[in-house]
């Protein structure tokens, strides 16, 4: 069947006058797409296997309205008798299917709030409305532009492995969607209709015969060109854009509201792929592209400022600027403007030349603040002369750009895990004669060795001795660092992050070898040292490791060269693994209490970096929720946040959504900064949180740490193994090869369990330990769960996020997995634990949910509940896939080719949640 693309625009066009919702239009547009991706598959494919998917997606269709076990039935058999060949034909026509009706999701959700914003105009602002509740809340205009001058939000974009999509696939989808967001949004005439029709169906037998899977894996070069993708699609754009809209709602400020980070090519943790050459690579990259995102700017502005001296005076800056510019056409003699920003131009490329080609002239900015200084002065000239209005277009834009990301584009975070610091401290002592064993030494023995030797001029680095390749590849990191910095500006690379920091040695570690490196001048290590507590336990112990970190003289020396300011990361991924869903918020929001106040004790202000991934079991869900439920005046005007894998793509896919998310980004930073936040009668719920968590982290532990078979369930009744084969990422699946849950990273661990629709680390513990608290406390336990519920923001936000992971559990589903390895004695014994305490989770929330202000989003819900009707026959194909894959004899080429349908029944199940690891 054709969808009519004017009755699409003609709904679509409806809807800016209140009909229908977003829903509808999704399901429209879905309709739309699927009946053009039925036409395709129809064509290339031919009618058997076309029928074959009709009859497999009305099966599903089915027993999602009348769930009779008749059809299930039916459609197992079905499944079951599928060839690997016509079971991948299958696989990428539900895994495509789930991929438009994303599209759809994304563009009717994009295309409401467009169309909200105007009717409503200003109303809709998050900075608008923020400035009117700080007002109410008796603060002055003078307090108010005092913290936002403060108030600084630095999402930091890294290359995690949970982007299971090609990029070939995200830009075909991303040619839909502006196809589609044109036709909403632009007046056109028939034969442009039909124009975008055609254009449409083209871009949708294109992605039906682009390959899904990657053939190879990723390299970091890969990762780097991923991430960079975002910046000249999306935030090159709606970075300047942000902070026009804050100084309009709030006023100017005196730095950018938002800086970007990246962690791709410098993140060396688990992943020896990343080196000196990586590094480089990602900063020239980034370079390269702000350069010629500046000369195109440049380029447009020579063609809008033709103004010439008899109608536009200029001030003298500029006429300097004009004078000595090379630009010696007749026709531009009397257009000052234009030959000032000629002579710009110049000197752009002599910088460009200087930093990535290595020619330098005199010509070349020293630095990103000469090169505005210069635009500046064109700023200023325009206004002084009565040309206000020409500045608050591209050239506005243009200055903000350069103020945010000056001629490196995204600022790289360094990190590496403590062990290996301690291995390359190890070597270089020993070599030094400084210490035969540094890793025999007490906690106390290091700390005064190292600080001992931080406080010396003496070298302990010989730079012409061959040390060992891991010693070299990190001291080789280290320099490239120094050097970068020299050429780029400190702003290029800041920190060096210590993932499982456990001890203020871990600390003095990287500072002496950042030191040994060329990084430390005059008392001052060019690289933030900050430290990343993970695991329960560390979290625990930070409070104290700041304490004695932040009292060493040296220390408190650089500290207060930064302006004071502590930096700590907090890993939401780790702790999660480690103790659970419950027991992991809880700790990392005490541990925020505890380090807020061991940090302004010793006379600093801190500012928390938050390791967050996709998967709420890894601290994902809404941003601004999520801030917002932080501790009180844990938010210091500053915050930063990784963005990880598939995020990026959800969060910035254009310019609009971008702007959306920080704008929601910066708002919550300074509410939280600003606005009461949580009082005393909260200890009563700290209180009952402790409980609840000591509760959980036993139920939690008692299975996946401490059951022997435990593992080896996971491993047998998930896709862990087919998900470390996929070609995702550069990084590792595991730090060893050690079988133990400990070892394993987060993300496949994550990944493995969202994959079977369990996703038991975002709920685990959670049932019981509610279940117990209301056992022992009765009546008086229930009326404190319901205010925490109904006033506490930590405590809603952390449901919220409960109950959106329960809604892609399904058990039954589930329980297919546990037939894979039904011959083993643990298997149901296991999974009868599971069931049990799912069984008090979803009581727990059933009857917690009737106590929430009803504020959740049932349009969201309705999303989740229309894509999981077509997820569903993609696990049940996965498990048939697994289980011929482990049957023993199977012939080489044909494992190949059931090993490609799991790889897609992986990739579509991903795309349906939404989420991967």
């Amino acid at each position: 069947m054709t969808i009519n693309p004017f009755h699409a625009r003609k709904v679509l066009i409806q809807a800016r006058d209140g009909m229908p919702d977003a829903g509808e239009r999704a399901r429209l547009l879905l309709r739309e797409l699927g009946s053009i991706l039925g036409q395709v598959i129809h064509q290339a494919e031919g009618e058997r296997l076309f029928n074959l998917i009709e009859d497999i997606r009305r099966l599903t269709l089915k027993i999602h309205c009348d769930g009779q076990s008749k059809d299930q039935q039916a459609l197992t058999d079905l499944l079951r008798t599928l060839s690997a060949a016509d079971a991948i034909v299958v696989l990428r026509a539900f895994t495509y299917f789930i991929h438009l009706g994303n599209v759809a999701d994304d563009v009717a959700l994009s295309e409401n709030v467009r169309e909200r914003q105007i009717r409503q105009g200003d109303d809709l602002s998050l900075f608008g409305s923020l400035q009117q509740r700080m007002r109410d809340a008796g603060l002055s205009e003078a307090q108010i532009r005092e913290r936002l001058h403060e108030t600084q939000v630095m999402p930091v974009l890294t290359a995690h492995p949970t982007e299971v999509q090609r990029k070939s696939v995200i830009d075909v989808e991303r040619r839909i969607t502006d196809l589609l967001q044109r036709r909403s949004r632009e007046q056109l005439t028939p034969s442009q209709l039909h124009a975008i029709q055609a254009e449409l169906h083209a871009s949708i037998e294109v992605l039906w015969r682009t390959r899904l899977l990657r053939n190879t894996r990723l390299t970091v070069q890969d990762e780097i060109n991923n991430v960079l993708a975002y910046f000249p699609r999306t935030l090159l754009a709606a970075v300047p854009a942000c902070q026009q809209l804050a100084s309009h709602h709030l006023g100017q400020t005196s730095q950018p509201l938002v800086r970007l980070g990246s962690w791709v090519g410098g993140d060396r943790d688990g992943n020896p792929n990343v080196t000196a050459e990586t590094l480089t690579h990602a900063v020239r990259s980034g370079a390269e592209l702000i350069f010629c995102h500046y000369q195109e700017q440049l380029a447009h502005l020579v063609r809008e400022l033709p103004l010439c001296d008899a109608r536009s005076p200029v001030t003298e800056e500029v006429r300097a600027l004009a004078e000595v510019a090379s630009d010696c056409s007749a026709h531009h003699q009397d257009e000052p403007y234009r030959r000032a920003l000629r002579h710009i131009q110049v000197r752009l490329h002599a910088t460009q030349e200087r930093l990535l080609g290595g020619n330098s002239t005199s010509l070349s900015y020293v630095s990103p603040e000469n090169f505005l200084d210069d635009l500046q002065a064109i700023h200023n000239s325009l206004k002084q002369h009565g040309l206000g209005h020409v500045t608050q277009g591209r050239l506005a834009s243009f200055v903000q750009a350069v103020r945010h990301f000056g001629f490196h584009m995204a600022t790289i975070d360094l990190r590496q895990c403590s062990d290996v610091h301690e291995q390359v401290i190890c070597e270089v002592l020993a070599h030094a004669d400084i210490c035969d064993d540094y890793s025999q030494l007490s906690e106390e023995g290091k700390v005064s060795l190292l600080d001992g030797l931080l406080n010396t001029a003496r070298p302990v680095l010989d730079t012409h001795h061959h040390w060992s390749s891991k010693t070299q590849r990190e001291l080789d990191v280290l320099t490239m660092a120094a050097r970068i910095q020299h050429d780029y500006g400190s702003k290029a690379l800041e920190n060096h992050i210590v993932s499982h920091c456990r001890s203020v040695s871990d600390l003095l570690e990287i500072l002496l070898l950042a030191r040994e490196s060329g990084c430390m001048n005059d008392g001052l290590c060019s690289l933030n040292i900050v430290p990343l507590f993970e695991t329960i336990a560390d979290l625990r112990r930070a409070p104290v490791i700041m304490g004695q970190w932040l009292a060493l003289p040296l220390v408190r020396s650089m500290l207060d060269k930064r302006g004071g300011w502590v930096e700590i990361m907090l890993g939401y991924s780790d702790s999660n693994k480690d103790g659970g869903f419950l027991s992991a918020n809880w700790e990392l929001h005490k541990a925020g209490r505890a380090l807020r106040d061991a940090c302004v004790a010793q006379g600093f202000k801190v500012r928390f970096f938050h390791g967050r991934g996709g998967s709420v079991c890894r601290g994902g869900g809404p941003s601004r929720a999520a801030i917002l439920a932080q501790p009180n005046k844990s938010v210091m005007g500053q915050l930063r946040l990784t963005e990880q894998g598939e995020t990026i793509g959800n969060k910035y896919p254009d310019p609009d959504a971008g702007l959306r998310h920080l704008e929601a980004l910066i708002a919550a930073t300074l509410e939280a900064s600003c606005l009461p936040g949580e009082h005393d009668a909260y200890e009563e719920f700290h209180h009952v949180a402790e409980v609840l968590s000591e509760h959980a982290f036993g139920q939690y532990r008692s299975l996946v740490h401490e059951d022997a078979y435990f593992a080896e369930f996971f491993r047998n009744a998930t896709p862990f193994t087919e998900i470390g084969r996929i070609n995702i990422g550069s990084r590792p699946a595991a730090r060893s090869d050690s079988m133990n849950i400990q070892d394993l990273r987060a993300i496949p661990w994550v990944f493995s369990w969202s994959q079977c629709r369990l996703i038991l680390p975002g709920w685990f513990g959670f049932g019981s330990a509610i279940s117990a608290y209301r056992e022992t406390h009765g009546a008086k336990g229930d009326q404190q769960l319901i205010a925490m519920l109904r006033r506490w923001p930590f405590f809603q936000s952390m449901f919220a996020n409960l109950r959106m992971v329960l809604a892609k559990v399904d058990l039954t589903i589930f329980e297919r997995y546990v037939d894979l390895i039904s011959a083993h004695g643990y298997a149901q014994r296991l999974h009868g634990i599971i069931k049990a305490e799912h069984l008090l989770t979803s009581k727990a929330v059933q009857w917690l949910s009737q106590y929430e202000d009803g504020s959740q989003d049932d349009g969201a819900s309705a999303s989740l509940n229309s894509r999981l009707v077509y997820l569903n026959p993609l696990n049940q194909l996965q498990v048939e896939l697994l289980r011929r894959t482990r049957e023993p004899g199977i012939e080489a080429e044909e494992l190949r080719q059931l090993r490609i349908g799991v790889h897609l029944s992986i990739n579509g199940i991903a795309s349906g949640l939404r989420n991967s690891g």
